[in-house]
């Protein structure tokens, strides 16, 4: 909330205002804001997570590609024309570059379905266009932050498509990520495999086993789900942009709705397709939904994995001490010498909040009632936020302590030798 604050000025500041007008009065803008009264108003009366649109370069870019998209459908539907297509054009390319951020404050949990961001997005791209045609801010002509950068949309049909876009951008880094570790993990298994100790089931010793055996499971595992995870996101390419707020195309000219998912494309290099039924698409968010729960399953294969390290490294005189794990800091402030499995249990905590996303996500899905998902943004933004953890703790799992678990071959040979079967 005090991030918001910071971002969109009190209206005590002795700075220089603008008065802008909506159904509802008047309100004073800061007079060099390039977001107006509807940004301002759900900063004012809806923020509350400290998860603001700034923090989500990705995806406001995405809207901006989005924003492009629609501009270049409604010139073709003659919607728009040339003046104002270049300054919108002008506007959003300024945003795709990431320029502009601290102009993004409004929270990404707000109520109203969207509302909120979708406007924050249209006031930042008029008043840029406006000031490339030599108009003050806040005076929403030639170019209005409804009548033009929102011409042919909704909120419903826009933040639906970036999000889904911010998704697939996001899952490329992540694969990429999850990857590596699968190499770290094969390099481990074929380092590890003359090494042989005892294999336990329900915790009570069984057979000797190869060492490498195990890690060699952890990364098929890894890449299994890595797998199912790139088909759920697949999904995501199926888009519902120009079917407005229901998926009926309501507002949207004939000629805007048969060019903008090529418009999209061209700009993107991406194949997205419609979904069959855009009412279905304006209703369920399943596709969000099945790629949260994929993120969970991955999350619960890494709790396993992770857990397995804290057992094996466990000791060094009490516990199983088969494997050694890198020391990355000191652990204890009254136990001199003891290190802890810090990155395991960081790994752990991590799948924790990963897991708490899922239950949002999923909670999303199941209360997005009759026409509307309005739900789809706690969906998107926890979807987004599992994504990125995921991928930084999986990078720190596999160079900082994958790659450097060293056998106690002593330990597993003297295990292996107890070995009942």
């Amino acid at each position: 909330m005090a991030a918001s604050r910071s971002l969109a000025t009190p209206r005590k500041s002795r700075r220089s205002v603008r008065v802008e007008k909506d159904l509802l009065g008047e309100c004073a803008v800061p007079a060099d804001a390039l977001y107006g009264i509807h940004t301002l108003r759900a900063v004012d009366n809806l923020g509350f997570s400290g998860r603001i649109l700034a923090n989500y370069p990705d995806y406001i870019r995405a809207l901006a590609t989005v924003k492009k998209a629609a501009a270049r459908a409604n010139r073709d539907a003659r919607v728009l024309d040339a003046r104002r297509l270049e300054a919108i054009e002008r506007a959003c390319d300024a945003l795709i570059r990431g320029e502009h951020l601290a102009q993004f404050p409004v929270d990404m949990l707000v109520g109203g379905g969207g509302f909120a961001i979708n406007m924050n997005v249209n006031e930042v791209i008029a008043n840029l266009a406006n000031e490339y045609l030599d108009r003050a801010r806040g005076s929403y002509e030639p170019v209005h932050p409804k009548l033009q950068v929102n011409a042919s949309q909704s909120t419903a049909d826009v933040c639906h498509t970036a999000v889904r876009m911010t998704v697939l951008n996001r899952w490329s880094e992540l694969r990429r990520t999850l990857g590596q570790c699968v190499t770290t993990f094969r390099a481990k298994a074929a380092e590890l495999r003359p090494v042989v100790t005892i294999a336990r089931t329900c915790l009570q010793d069984a057979s000797p086993v190869s060492l490498g055996e195990l890690f060699g499971g952890h990364a098929k595992v890894i890449a299994r789900r890595t797998g199912e995870l790139a088909q759920s996101v697949t999904g995501l390419t199926r888009i519902n942009l120009g079917g407005t707020a229901i998926g009926s195309g309501s507002g949207a000219p004939a000629a805007y709705r048969r060019m903008i998912v090529k418009r999209l494309n061209e700009l993107t290099g991406r194949k997205f397709t419609l979904r069959r039924d855009l009412y279905d698409a304006a209703q369920n968010i399943d596709d969000l939904a099945a790629v949260s729960a994929q993120l969970a399953m991955l999350a619960e294969v890494l709790i396993k994995i992770a857990q397995d390290f804290r057992l094996l490294s466990s000791g060094p005189e009490g516990g199983f001490g088969e494997i050694i794990l890198p020391a990355v800091q000191e652990g204890s402030s009254i136990f001199p010498g003891k290190i802890n499995p810090a990155i395991p249990e960081t790994m752990i905590q991590c799948c924790f909040q990963v897991l708490g996303c899922e239950r949002s996500a999923r909670l999303a899905l199941e209360r997005g009632e009759l026409n509307l998902n309005i739900f789809e943004g706690a969906a998107a933004v926890n979807v987004l936020d599992a994504i990125e953890m995921m991928k930084r703790s999986v990078a720190m799992f596999s160079t900082r302590c994958v790659s450097g678990i060293v056998a106690n071959k002593k330990r597993c040979r003297e295990l292996a030798s107890r070995a009942r079967y």
